[in-house]
């Protein structure tokens, strides 16, 4: 059985019921009729009920204006057109309330749940009248009367009206909210308990006539009152705490009424909680409080906590607003947005100033203020084509370099507009510019330093028998010795110019399946015939799984030599010295790759020079210029792989991580690397 209240849909289209039924979901149990009979009959079933009523049928227009005269404690909403006569017709023939057919969710949720808390007010007072038949209550006056308040008979919704305009904060509405209940009504006592934002408790925001005890009293959120009217969400009384059996309530709310010194408390619910209450005491002129004007408090006060909800979402949405704009003109970048018509409708400071202009020279206009590559931008992202990169151009004016990307913004399916992001890189392009010929300096300084170092030795030794051949040139043994020596050094030149000039000039990549087994054995023993490590370990490992790849084989294997040969230098003890060359496969980022890795127990890599290992020339051995790692570096990259470092007092591991075809991009490095 649904606990919810049930409420009569009279429509002949299904969409309509189909949409007020998922509106309602949470709110009421919706009962659909089809025909005025079947509406008729749920009417003499459920009375009093709440019912919507689709007043777009002329003849069943016409016969719900006279349910709704006949039916007079039925709470009717009609729906339709709010401006066309039949909405009209209804609301002077005392319908609750009009809607439209399409409405707005939370509007609908909060007109219906107005309507249940007038509908349940009604059945409290009749079930109050038939149970003490001896007490005369005053008669309710007839459906569309309503009792005369201040001047001209005025109603205090008229009054509402009035002071709901020109509001600047949810302060004030509570200020005026209670100056025009308190003129309309004529009341002696009028407030309002809220929430506040320092606390999470209710406390007075507004109250004319109100007891210094009521300014001074905070109920928490879990007061018995609070959960009391969460529980209900009905108007309370002094005429109606006799309806409520049990002891413990009504003694709560009586005194609650006596806290505030009031008549009555309306309080002010959607979603599902609280807001707070209006609290009324007597009226100034001594008159009880009537039916008529119990009900017309509890509809005032769901049109106050509408009223309400929707200036703190006007709080909210104000403070968001003011967040966005303040982040939108503090980020870095230009942004300049544009509707779906191709008008300009944001600007920050920044695009304004890359582009020259000024923000109010541009938004409200079209996109081509902003120049011809920025129109282009934006109107190519709005009609749905996306650019693969930042577009570049150097402005001819002011000789800005600038960087720009236009996306299309999508919501829902449908195009809200598109924005344009400007960088201005005229500084960066400055600075790297600078820093390149820092490194490009460098750079020569590091090759005139190693050709130098690389050079003198062999000079020396061919100028020191050049000056000694004269003298002992018939010196037979000496003319050999001379012989060798030149010949010998000679050759060293050659192999530092050869060197040198591979490192300049590399050969083009050959690529191929690459036979990984056998590259790592070629690797080793390529290592072992340049540096020699007696009793040196050096161990392979080939995983059975290792995927085969696409690659230049001689690189790979240069770029292993390089790392076995570095390790194997690296021993403490070269008797104690464990390299171990590894061939893995690796699953990362969606992709299978091959790890190539040489790891070893030697002294690992001074921290001092760690930052300089992949840069030309940054040896530290007595011999050698340095360029194995650079190689190595150089090898990963045309194979679209990256490389990570990792290495302690306890030794080095370098691991090469490559795609199983290449990739001609440029990965990441785990060790910066600064170009030659």
């Amino acid at each position: 059985m649904s606990l919810l209240p049930t409420v009569l849909l009279y429509t002949r289209d299904p969409q309509i019921t189909d949409r007020i039924r998922g509106a309602l979901v949470m709110v009421a149990r919706v009962l659909p009729a089809a025909s005025v009979d079947e509406l008729d009959r749920l009417l003499a079933q459920y009375d009093p009920a709440m019912a919507l009523a689709d007043m777009r049928d002329g003849a069943g227009g016409q016969q719900v204006l006279e349910f709704i005269r006949r039916w007079p404690q039925t709470v009717f909403i009609a729906l339709g057109d709010r401006r066309s006569d039949p909405l009209r017709l209804a609301m002077r023939s005392g319908a609750f309330g009009a809607e439209d057919l399409d409405p707005d969710l939370w509007r609908l949720q909060s007109l219906v749940e107005r309507g249940l808390e007038s509908l349940q007010l009604r059945r409290e007072v009749a079930r109050l009248q038939e149970s003490s038949p001896e007490s005369p209550t005053p008669a309710p006056p007839l459906r569309g009367e309503r009792a005369s308040y201040g001047v001209g008979g005025a109603t205090p919704l008229w009054h509402l009206s009035l002071a709901m305009r020109n509001i600047e904060d949810v302060g004030s509405l509570f200020v005026r909210t209670v100056e025009g209940i308190s003129a309309a009504m004529l009341l002696s006592r009028v407030g309002i308990f809220a929430r506040d934002a320092a606390s999470s408790g209710y406390r007075l925001r507004a109250g004319a006539g109100c007891l210094e005890a009521t300014r001074a009293t905070e109920f928490e959120a879990e007061d018995p009152l609070v959960r009391w009217m969460e529980r209900h969400s009905h108007l309370v009384s002094l005429q109606l705490l006799a309806h409520i059996a049990r002891p413990d309530p009504r003694l709560m709310l009586n005194r609650a009424l006596d806290v505030m010194g009031a008549e009555a408390i309306a309080p002010f619910f959607a979603r599902g909680r609280v807001y707070g209450w209006l609290f009324v005491g007597r009226r100034a002129t001594g008159a009880p409080f009537t039916y008529a004007d119990l009900e017309e408090l509890s509809v005032l006060a769901g049109h106050v906590s509408t009223i309400i909800e929707n200036a703190y979402l006007y709080e909210e949405a104000a403070r968001q607003r003011t967040l966005a704009e303040t982040l939108l003109q503090s980020i870095p970048s230009g942004i300049l947005a544009a509707s779906e018509d191709g008008t300009i409708r944001l600007c920050n400071a920044e695009a304004a100033r890359v582009l020259g202009l000024q923000p109010q020279d541009l938004v409200g206009r079209p996109v081509e203020a902003a120049g011809g590559r920025v129109a282009d931008l934006l109107r190519r992202a709005l009609a749905g084509g996306e650019t693969a990169g930042p577009q570049e151009w150097t402005d001819p004016g002011t000789g800005a370099s600038v960087a720009a990307l236009g996306r299309r913004l999508v919501h829902g399916g449908g195009c809200l507009g598109a924005v344009a992001v400007l960088d201005d890189r005229t500084e960066s392009e400055r600075l790297a510019r600078r820093t390149e010929e820092l490194e490009r300096a460098a750079f020569w300084n590091d090759l005139a330093a190693a050709m130098s170092h690389e050079i003198r030795n062999p000079l020396t030794a061919i100028k020191t028998y050049a000056q000694l051949l004269p003298q002992r040139y018939a010196d037979p043994e000496f003319r050999e010795e001379f012989h060798g020596l030149v010949s010998e050094e000679v050759v060293r030149l050659q192999r530092i110019v050869e060197a040198i000039n591979s490192f300049a000039h590399p050969p083009v990549p050959r690529w191929g399946t690459v036979d990984v087994p056998r590259m790592l054995a070629a690797a080793v023993e390529a290592a072992r015939a340049r540096v020699s490590a007696p009793g040196a370990r050096v161990e392979v490992c080939v995983a059975e799984k290792a995927p085969a790849i696409v690659g230049d084989q001689a690189a790979l294997t240069e770029a292993l030599a390089h790392l076995v040969v570095n390790a194997i230098e690296s021993a403490r003890d070269p008797k104690t010295l464990h390299v171990v060359v590894a061939a893995d496969p690796l699953r990362q980022a969606g992709a299978d790759h091959l790890m190539l890795m040489v790891r070893d127990n030697g002294r690992g890599i001074d921290p001092a020079v760690r930052d300089r290992i992949f840069s030309p020339f940054g040896t530290t051995k007595a011999q050698g210029l340095g360029l194995g790692l650079p190689i190595v570096r150089r090898a990963v990259l045309d194979h679209g792989g990256r490389l990570q470092v990792d290495s302690c007092e306890s030794g080095t591991r370098i691991t090469m991580i490559l795609p199983l075809a290449p990739v001609r991009s440029s990965p990441e490095v785990s060790a910066p690397a600064p170009s030659a």
